[in-house]
């Protein structure tokens, strides 16, 4: 009987659970993106800076993460699955940089924050390739709606990926790629030092070419 009640409960409930556990999925991921954005922008900044400088790259992102999290349960899957990818290749673009940074010689503290995004951003696009193949054919009524859901996204997700996700990954690496050694230089030169405005800060042997 009680096998016979559970394959008799409306298919809206199943669909209903497996939502909830998908969303609060995406929620988890979403807060480990939020911390290492508070991390890297406001609670660590790169040493010469202040908080108020980092401002609005970190309003602007925290912005567009509470809003996809509270969304994200409330879209058809064709979005959900689109946000997860989205998410998730910006995740592992700042978890490699991360990781450069603390393989190299310039580690930051908000590079042990932003190691957590490479988990992180597989299991979003992990779950943006399960989200389609779990929910074929719920949404479109006919053999034809569903097949122009399907041309749809093969159409949007390239345009997607070239002009959103390609250019802000571009501009992560550009403007938090770790830092590595300048080397030497083989014409001549003169080796200087000198102090910023931030007080706790002195840059040693900068190298000032003619």
């Amino acid at each position: 009987m009680e096998a016979t009640a559970l394959d008799a409960a409306p298919a809206g409930r199943v669909r209903w659970g497996v939502r909830v556990s998908e969303g609060w999925t995406f929620r988890a991921a979403v807060t480990l993106i939020a911390l290492h954005i508070l991390d890297d922008e406001l609670l660590q900044p790169l040493p010469g800076t202040s908080i108020s400088d980092h401002l609005p790259a970190a309003v602007l992102p925290l912005a567009v993460a509470l809003v996809a999290a509270w969304l994200y349960p409330r879209l058809r899957a064709g979005l959900r699955g689109g946000i997860a990818l989205v998410f998730g290749i910006l995740s592992i673009v700042a978890g490699m940089i991360a990781l450069g940074g603390v393989s190299g010689d310039s580690v930051s503290g908000s590079d042990w924050s932003g190691l957590l995004l490479l988990p992180t951003g597989l299991a979003l696009i992990a779950m943006a390739a399960w989200i389609p193949w779990h929910e074929r054919g719920r949404h479109g009524r006919t053999p034809r709606r569903r097949w122009l859901g399907r041309a749809i996204a093969i159409t949007l997700t390239p345009l997607v990926l070239f002009y959103v996700v390609i250019p802000i990954g571009a501009a992560l690496w550009a403007t938090h790629k770790f830092r590595t050694p300048i080397g030497s230089f083989s014409i001549p030169h003169q080796d200087v030092s000198f102090h910023t405005s931030d007080a706790s800060l002195q840059v040693n042997r900068a190298t000032i070419t003619a």
